[in-house]
């Protein structure tokens, strides 16, 4: 029972499926959006039909609903209905199911747990992880996710590299004859028998990683297929939309006309009819004076009559029955003459055989939904045998590469122990390095070089191209390009200070602010400097282009406002992050910003003394703040790894966080030989730069193995 209210509490009763996007009435009854607007679009008709004012009936409680301006469509006034924003919150809290600490369910405990480690594989409650997890020394550099803030089991790339069946093992081995990988549980106990086996270890970088890139070429391609087989469904919808209005329209017209004509002929009948019996009644009506006359001098002949019989002598008998006589003679003559009058009418109805159609009329005419043919299919399964062909991973081992085959003996003799450290989840060619290992973080931080870069008196933000080139800017305007051995080759005086205001595209392009002009611009090898973006009354500080999609993300502000807007690589503004869910401003001053591998927009915020991060849609996802004393977060990157690196100018150290804004550890401090951190980036290679205040050294570290 408890299921079945559960279940239509969150359900629109006019699809009877689970809401989408619900929109709420003033009487408070909730539907789905596209729901609620079919339900209006055909309230708006009825009512333009019937020449009445424009409203609907709340679908629940009758309740009249009027639109909130004249003229207004159905989709502008659904859209204009406020959503429902708690119970769509309700509804995505009870989707999930509740997760038990497992350290506690060795107790025969349940507590619900708020926490989960990626390397151990456990969820944990507060108390379990501060008392137990915690305080082993082996556990510091641990992952923590926390369940509250993220979605693990959904995350992107949290659970790629283990074992589906077995999540606290890793995937090490394709199977060729199932097309699928495994586990060493799985391997000794579902393919002991297979014959083409591949360890992953074996597998190059390169090939896979080329596989990779023709399957999501492919699956680019499709996807822009599928969005405008989107486009034009939805376009066809609206247009059937009409094309229904119209087709009802027009009935309604037809009736309307058919309505005239039958009010035109009833019109003429009830002329006729009226004049028809007013002349029959006045037929009657004289008949009837007749009658009366005739009967009076009957009555006083029959009065004389029965006088003289009783009383008068037969002298008077006579002469009376002369004069009664000569009197009815007369009489009787006129009644003669009119008697051709004295007839009784009747009304007959003989009903035209053409109303008699209209009355059975039940077929207004015909109509037909007659579906046209279309290429989006015969494409999609175009590129999805290009992926079958080029992309299949079965050829990695039986294809041109003729990788060695290894029965599970060899391959299990060749795995890593239990007890060796387990591999972060991988889904891109960068998690690993040169040699095909899954990068991981390395139990201790290496400085590799360091580069004096002339032109600027503190390194404040940097940003390296693929050829491990460098863009360093100062407090004071200052933008330099400096090549490996510390060479300058461009120098640019902006209006910039310590901010992240540069930052260098997958195509070599500078794109930096001009926050006293308020412009973006564009650096160029072959068209120099040219304007980006205006960004009319806000103030852009800090930029940054993405590895992935190259669209641009800009941090300003206005005033008391502050906002993240994102850009195409050509400058077409695509998304405005201001507000989270409940409507509060996120941004105060987003001075630097950066993106990482999940989509995730992360900004250091100097005013809110927070990492403020969002997904790619804008969504709030959390706020990290240093609990244990005060945070001024400066310059932010991510690696491949999906790790958070941001400086702070409190401390002067450099935090790594996980994904979900889980602290890890100080990576970079005065230990290092870093005094004033400011400015970070990460180059392709997975090495760490860092830029600082008062100093215009940059030194480069090695975190990762």
């Amino acid at each position: 029972m408890a299921a079945l209210e559960e279940d239509s509490l969150f359900t629109c009763s006019i699809c009877l499926e689970k809401f989408t996007n619900p929109k709420y009435l003033p009487c408070l009854h909730t539907f789905c959006e596209l729901c609620i607007t079919s339900f209006i679009a055909s309230a708006i008709f009825d009512c333009e039909v019937q020449k009445k004012r424009v409203c609907f009936l709340c679908p629940e409680c009758r309740s009249e609903n009027y639109p909130p301006s004249r003229n207004i469509t159905a989709e502008e006034w659904a859209k204009r209905l406020p959503k429902n924003y708690q119970l769509q919150s309700i509804a995505d809290t009870l989707a999930g199911k509740q997760v038990f600490c497992e350290s506690c369910r060795i107790n025969n405990e349940e507590t619900i747990a708020t926490l989960r480690c990626k390397q151990c594989q456990n969820n944990l409650c507060e108390k379990c992880y501060t008392f137990i997890h915690q305080r082993v020394k082996g556990f510091l550099l641990h992952t923590i996710v926390d369940l509250r803030k993220s979605d693990f089991h959904n995350d992107l790339l949290g659970g790629q590299g283990l074992c589906f069946d077995h999540p606290d093992k890793e995937i090490i081995v394709y199977c060729s004859d199932h097309e699928t990988v495994c586990c060493t549980f799985c391997l000794t106990a579902k393919h002991s028998d297979c014959e083409k086996l591949l360890s992953l270890d074996e597998i190059e970088q390169e090939e896979v990683k080329l596989y990779t890139e023709t399957l999501n070429k492919e699956t680019q391609k499709m996807r822009e297929i599928s969005k405008t087989a989107d486009h034009e469904i939805r376009k066809n919808i609206k247009s059937l939309h009409l094309e229904k209005d119209k087709i009802l329209t027009s009935a309604a017209k037809n009736i309307q006309r058919i309505k005239h004509r039958l009010d035109d002929a009833y019109f003429q009948l009830e002329n006729s009819l009226n004049s028809a019996h007013g002349n029959t009644t006045s037929k009657l009506t004289k008949s009837l004076e007749t009658l009366k006359l005739f009967d009076e001098t009957l009555s006083q002949a029959t009065k004389f009559a029965t006088a003289v019989i009783h009383n008068g002598s037969k002298k008077q008998m006579f002469v009376v029955l002369t004069k009664l006589h000569e009197m009815i003679s007369s009489q009787s003559k006129n009644f003669t003459d009119q008697r051709n009058d004295l007839k009784l009418a009747q009304l007959k109805w003989d009903c035209v055989d053409t109303i008699e159609n209209f009355a059975d009329l039940t077929n207004l005419g015909n109509f037909e939904y007659v579906f046209q043919p279309n290429d989006w299919s015969t494409d999609i399964d175009r590129h999805i045998n290009n992926i079958t062909k080029d992309a299949n991973p079965k050829e990695l081992v039986c294809g041109e590469l003729k990788m060695k085959e290894r029965i599970p003996r060899r391959i299990l003799a060749g795995l890593p122990t239990e007890t060796s450290k387990p591999v972060q989840a991988v889904f891109t060619a960068g998690q690993f390095n040169r040699n095909g290992v899954p990068n991981t973080l390395s139990p201790s931080v290496t400085k590799v070089r360091e580069y004096s870069v002339p032109g600027v008196d503190s390194a404040l933000h940097v940003s390296v191209d693929k050829l491990d080139r460098l863009w360093v800017s100062d407090k004071i305007g200052n933008l330099v390009h400096t090549d490996l051995k510390g060479n300058q080759l461009a120098k640019i005086h902006t209006s910039g200070a310590d901010e992240g205001y540069h930052t260098v595209t997958l195509d070599e392009n500078l794109i930096y602010t001009d926050n006293r002009m308020k412009v973006i611009l564009e650096i160029t090898s072959s068209r120099g400097t040219n304007e980006f973006k205006k960004t009319g009354d806000w103030t852009p500080c800090s930029i940054h282009s993405s590895r992935f999609n190259r669209d641009i993300l800009v941090g300003m502000y206005k005033d008391r406002e502050a906002k993240v807007t994102k850009y195409s690589k050509t400058g077409k503004e695509i998304q405005n992050i201001q507000m989270d869910n409940q409507g509060k401003e996120m941004y105060d001053y987003p001075h630097y910003i950066t993106e990482n591998i999940n989509g995730d927009i992360c900004t250091s915020d100097h005013n809110k003394q927070a990492v403020v991060v969002v997904n790619n849609s804008g969504q709030y996802r959390f706020f990290y703040k240093n609990q244990d004393s005060k945070f001024i977060p400066y310059g932010i990157c991510t690696d491949v790894l999906g790790h958070i690196l941001v400086c702070d100018r409190y401390s002067e150290t450099i935090r790594l966080l996980d994904q979900d804004g889980g602290f890890l550890s100080i990576i970079i401090s005065e230990q290092q030989g870093i005094k004033y951190p400011r400015g970070v980036c990460v180059d392709a290679e997975n090495n760490l730069y860092v830029g600082q205040y008062c100093t215009n050294t940059v030194k480069v570290y090695k975190y990762l193995q």
